[in-house]
């Protein structure tokens, strides 16, 4: 009786093992909305850039994202092909030239372009803003991250319990327990510490 115990224990608890699951400890909302309005703008001059190029090409042959690569070589490439059967000997540089292209216009809207690090990407024929929220979350790493974000959680709940009625100094808190919390200026809060170790 006492083995078939042994087995039933062991069969449960291999069936018991907690799985961690990774929980937000902070999200900065401020750098996360600045880097999705920089890659508004990143768009706004891409389309610029393309407003341009209707001028002397069909934007319909442009491949939106090697576009947004390299602007200059998807032009050249489109206005090599407009051209090619009318002028086949000569450069699309030179051709450029001589139709009176100024391409210093598009390479200044490239550098433009290319001043914006914020990732975009093509979805449905358009551009649209690729930037992830977990690019500017902090989660928890480990089972042991988890059980001290839900004590600090705690601590909150009491802190905001004990703030309807009193002042509390968050910011002293904080200082009072540096290794576990920090505060937020910007937005007035307490947070759990990220914990790098």
């Amino acid at each position: 009786m006492l083995l078939l115990n042994k087995f039933c224990v062991r069969f449960l608890l291999k069936h018991c093992v907690m799985t961690f699951k990774k929980q937000l400890i902070a999200f900065s909302e401020a750098d996360y909305n600045k880097a999705v309005a920089d890659a508004q703008e990143k768009i706004k001059r891409l389309y610029n850039a393309l407003n341009w190029t209707a001028k002397y090409i069909l934007i319909e042959h442009i491949k939106l994202n090697e576009f947004m690569e390299n602007p200059m070589d998807e032009f050249m490439r489109v206005f090599a092909e407009k051209w090619s059967v009318k002028y086949p000997d000569i450069k699309p540089s030179k051709l450029a030239m001589l139709l009176d292209v100024p391409l210093e216009e598009l390479s200044a809207l490239k550098e433009r372009i290319m001043a914006i690090k914020q990732p975009v990407k093509v979805s449905k024929g358009q551009y649209v803003a690729n930037v992830s929220k977990d690019t500017y979350s902090i989660f928890t790493r480990n089972e042991k991250e988890n059980k001290l974000l839900a004590q600090v959680n705690k601590l909150m709940t009491v802190v905001e319990d004990i703030e309807e009625d009193n002042k509390v100094y968050k910011m002293t808190l904080s200082q009072a327990i540096p290794n576990l919390l920090t505060f937020n200026m910007r937005t007035n809060e307490l947070n759990m510490k990220p914990q790098f170790r």
